[in-house]
């Protein structure tokens, strides 16, 4: 008999998406192999056919999933989804893989806050603020909190006016607060991260690119730390 699983959050389509891409990362749902059909994930997931038709064009629009009309749902072949999910399925398998993920991160994301400061026009300082204010006002709301600190590392990259950074790094970012999502964590190291996003903003409001470089670095250092412990606590 086919598991039921029950979805919580509100957003039924994008939860179930998550729900399907863990599923295919998983190897519950193989490449190259069909998905079950839709009344079939409607049923297993207790959600109606229009929940799965939107969460399946989610997962078509990053790659993951093709429909082939007139015969059915297909995962794709591994090369064809997109980089943030085939590292995300790196580290599924390998969960000391985010550090390996981190230490590629980490030098863009200093790059990223130099350029931020010497580049970022108001509208660019106004996008990291919002993210700032997000992640402060929601530190008590660990999903809300990890949104808002995914969107000022993006609006970050954006600042820097490089559209290849951007496109290089924001795969290597969603990977990494995707396994922070899934993670348990404290109000305390939220706070810190807010402190620390607040000190990267100072720096590029400022048009201080050492002190960007500086904050930016001590960022890296505190994620990396706090992915040890994650770790440790996993296995």
């Amino acid at each position: 008999m086919a598991t039921v699983t029950t979805l919580q959050r509100s957003k039924l389509s994008e939860q179930l998406a998550l729900s399907l891409t863990d599923a295919i990362l998983d190897g519950t749902y193989a490449p190259d192999r069909p998905l079950p059909t839709e009344r079939e994930l409607a049923a297993r997931y207790l959600v109606s056919v229009g929940v799965v038709r939107e969460a399946v064009r989610r997962l078509a629009a990053i790659g993951l999933v093709e429909v082939r009309h007139g015969v059915g749902m297909f995962v794709t072949p591994v090369d064809h989804w997109n980089p943030s999910i085939r590292i995300l399925s790196l580290m599924r398998h390998d969960p000391r893989a985010v550090l390996r993920v981190h230490a590629v991160r980490s030098p863009l994301e200093v790059m990223s806050a130099q350029e931020a400061a010497l580049r970022a026009g108001e509208d660019d300082i106004a996008a990291l603020e919002r993210a700032v204010v997000r992640m402060e006002t929601t530190v008590e709301q660990r999903v809300a909190t990890i949104e808002a600190d995914l969107d000022f590392h993006v609006a970050l990259a954006r600042s820097t006016h490089n559209p290849v950074l951007l496109v290089v790094l924001q795969p290597l970012i969603e990977p990494i607060h995707e396994c922070m999502l899934r993670s348990a964590g404290i109000a305390e190291a939220a706070i810190h991260a807010v402190n620390e996003h607040h000190t990267i903003l100072a720096a590029v409001r400022a048009h201080d690119a050492d002190a960007a470089r500086v904050a930016m670095v001590r960022h890296m250092e505190t994620n990396h730390a706090e992915l040890l412990i994650q770790l440790a606590a996993d296995e």
